[in-house]
């Protein structure tokens, strides 16, 4: 049997998607609705995450990226594979059965805390002031803008 708490209508008005997680006076709540609300990170992400997690301790050991320094370009690297190999149709690694998306949510978070414990070779480019791609995708939007606004060329046929 299946117990379903009851939500709570849905808020009308400008803040109808903001509410607040202190619903009393408890000092507890007072203090935890202040922090990084973590339960909104979906289940499944938690969950394909671990999946990846679990792979790696099989082939890694676990921690490993705790006991050595990784380097930011391998899993950047292999977040790219499994992107591509996700967008192109594949849901699954062949070899680990891990969905691709779990693989890079398992890479993000290896570089996220490599990052925070100071365990990470960072070799990225170096750019000015981090926001080339920003710029590139910016002008790049204006040029395809432009180029969608004339007319479309007719083909020419051909005898």
């Amino acid at each position: 049997m299946s117990v379903h708490r009851k939500r709570s209508p849905a808020r009308k008005g400008r803040n109808a998607a903001v509410r607040s997680h202190a619903r009393t006076a408890n000092p507890k709540d007072l203090i935890g609705s202040t922090k990084v609300l973590i339960s909104t990170l979906p289940a499944a992400g938690i969950i394909h995450g671990a999946h990846a997690m679990m792979d790696g301790k099989r082939k890694y050991h676990q921690y490993n990226w705790r006991a050595k320094k990784v380097t930011a370009s391998i899993y950047v690297d292999a977040m790219y594979r499994h992107i591509m190999d996700w967008f192109e149709g594949e849901e699954r690694a062949e070899d680990s059965l891990v969905h691709h998306l779990g693989h890079v949510i398992g890479c993000a978070a290896i570089l996220l805390d490599a990052q925070e414990t100071g365990n990470l070779l960072d070799d990225r480019p170096i750019v000015g002031d981090g926001k080339l791609a920003s710029r590139l995708l910016d002008r790049l939007r204006h040029l395809i803008k432009e180029v969608e606004s004339r007319p479309t060329p007719r083909k020419k046929r051909t005898p």
